[in-house]
C-alpha cells in the first residue's frame, strides 16, 4: 500500500472494492492472472459475484 500513500498524500482518491482473504501465496497467484479489469467489481459487475479461481 506504501506506493499509493504518495498519490493520497498529493490529493488523488483511492478506493479500496474489495479484498480477499488469504496472504501473500493468495496475492501472488492473484496477480499472475492479469485479469486486472475482471477481478474489480467496479470495473466488471460480474465479478462481485464469483471468486478467481487459482
Amino acid at each position: 500500500m506504501k506506493e499509493h500513500q504518495g498519490k493520497v498524500e498529493q490529493g488523488r482518491e483511492l478506493v479500496l472494492v474489495r479484498t480477499w482473504d488469504g496472504g501473500w501465496n493468495q496475492e501472488r497467484k492473484l496477480k499472475k492472472l492479469h485479469n486486472n479489469r475482471l477481478l474489480c467489481p467496479a470495473c466488471n459487475p460480474l465479478s462481485r459475484m464469483q471468486t478467481p479461481q487459482t
